[in-house]
C-alpha cells in the first residue's frame, strides 16, 4: 500500500514539475513578447513613416511634372492657335507668297515640330512614374480608415493615345504647310482641319492630366494623414499587447504558486505514518470500551462507627452492662439451613 502511495506521489510531482516548467516558459515568452512589441513596433512605425514621407514627396514631384507637361501642352496649343489664325488669313490670299512667308515661316513649323516632340518625350518619361503613382494611390486607399476617390482606370491610356495622335497630326500639318507653299492651294483647308483636331486632342490630354494631378494631390494628402496617425496606432497596439501579456504573466505566476502549494502538500503527506500502522475500522467498532478510559470506582459510604463523646466517665460505665446484656442474634432454623 505504501509503495502505491509513493508511486502516486512521484507521478504527481512529475506532473506538477512539468506544469511549473510550462508556465515558466509562457512567462518567458510573454516577457520577450512585451519587449519585442515595443522594439519591433517602434522600428515598424519609423519605417512606415519614412515610406509615407517618400510617397508624399513622390506625389509632390509627380504633381510638379504634371504641371510641366501641362505647360508644354499650353505652349503647343498656343502655337497651333497661331498657325490656325494664319491659315484663316491665307485662305483668302492663297497666291500671296509674301504673306505666306510672313504668316507661315519655316521657323513656325520647326517650333511646332520641336514642341510636339518635346511633349511626346516628356509624356513618355512620366507615364511609368504616373503609373507607379497610381499604384501607390491604390495601396494607400486600401488601408483601413482611408477612403479616396476612385481614379479612372483609362486616364493614362487616354493621355498616351492623345499625345501619339498629336505627334502624328503635327507631322501631317508640317507636310500640308510645305505642300501649300509649293502651290497646292487645297492643302490650306486640310491644315486648318488638322490643327482643330490637334487642339481637340490637347484638350483631352489636359483633362487626363488634370485628373492625374487631382489623384496625386489626394495621394499626397492621404500619405500625410496616415503618416501622422501611424505612431499613435503602433503605440496603442503596443499598450494593448503589453496589458494582455502582463495578464498572461500574472495568471501563470498564480498557476505556479498553486502547483508549488500542491507540491508542498505532497511532502506533508509523505511525513505522515503509513496506513498499515493505523487500527482497522472493525477493531475500533468491536472494542469501544477498551479504547475509552476506565471510570474510577464509585465511593461507598461507610457507616459512622464512632461513639458520641461521653459527657463523663460515669455515663460510659453505666452503659457498658446494658450493652453486655443484649441477647445474641437469633440462629436460623434447620429447615432454612437445608434450603440454603
Amino acid at each position: 500500500m505504501s509503495a502505491e502511495s509513493g508511486s502516486g506521489h512521484t507521478g504527481r510531482k512529475i506532473w506538477y514539475g512539468a506544469a511549473i516548467a510550462i508556465c515558466g516558459l509562457f512567462i518567458l515568452l510573454s516577457v520577450v513578447g512585451v519587449v519585442g512589441t515595443w522594439v519591433v513596433g517602434g522600428s515598424l512605425s519609423t519605417a512606415i513613416t519614412q515610406m509615407l514621407v517618400s510617397v508624399e514627396n513622390t506625389a509632390g514631384s509627380l504633381s510638379a511634372v504634371v504641371g510641366q507637361v501641362d505647360q508644354g501642352m499650353a505652349k503647343l496649343e498656343e502655337t497651333t492657335t497661331t498657325i490656325r489664325s494664319a491659315t484663316d488669313q491665307l485662305s483668302q490670299n492663297i497666291n500671296d507668297k509674301g504673306l505666306i512667308l510672313t504668316l507661315l515661316p519655316e521657323e513656325r513649323e520647326q517650333e511646332l515640330v520641336a514642341q510636339a516632340n518635346e511633349l511626346k518625350a516628356t509624356v513618355d518619361t512620366v507615364l511609368d512614374a504616373l503609373a507607379a503613382g497610381l499604384e501607390l494611390y491604390r495601396t494607400i486607399d486600401s488601408l483601413p480608415f482611408v477612403s479616396l476617390p476612385k481614379p479612372e482606370e483609362d486616364s493614362l491610356a487616354r493621355l498616351e493615345t492623345a499625345i501619339a495622335d498629336i505627334q502624328s497630326m503635327v507631322g501631317q500639318v508640317t507636310q500640308g504647310i510645305q505642300d501649300f507653299r509649293d502651290g497646292v492651294s487645297q492643302e490650306i483647308g486640310r491644315v486648318a482641319t488638322l490643327l482643330d483636331e490637334i487642339n481637340g486632342r490637347l484638350n483631352t490630354a489636359q483633362e487626363s492630366l488634370a485628373r492625374m494631378d487631382s489623384i496625386l494631390l489626394a495621394l499626397q494628402d492621404a500619405a500625410a494623414r496616415v503618416r501622422e496617425a501611424v505612431p499613435l496606432v503602433f503605440t496603442l497596439v503596443s499598450i494593448f499587447a503589453t496589458l494582455f501579456l502582463g495578464w498572461v504573466i500574472y495568471t501563470q505566476v498564480e498557476v505556479i504558486r498553486d502547483y508549488v502549494r500542491r507540491w508542498k502538500s505532497l511532502g506533508a503527506w509523505a511525513g505522515a505514518p503509513p496506513v498499515e500502522s493505523l487500527p482497522a475500522p472493525g477493531a475500533l467498532a468491536a472494542a469501544p470500551a477498551a479504547a475509552a478510559p476506565a471510570a474510577p470506582p464509585a465511593e461507598v459510604e461507610k457507616p459512622d462507627t464512632t461513639l458520641p463523646a461521653a459527657e463523663s466517665a460515669e455515663e460510659v460505665t453505666d452503659e457498658l452492662p446494658a450493652l453486655q446484656s443484649d441477647p445474641e442474634p437469633p440462629q436460623p432454623e434447620a429447615g432454612e439451613q437445608g434450603g440454603s
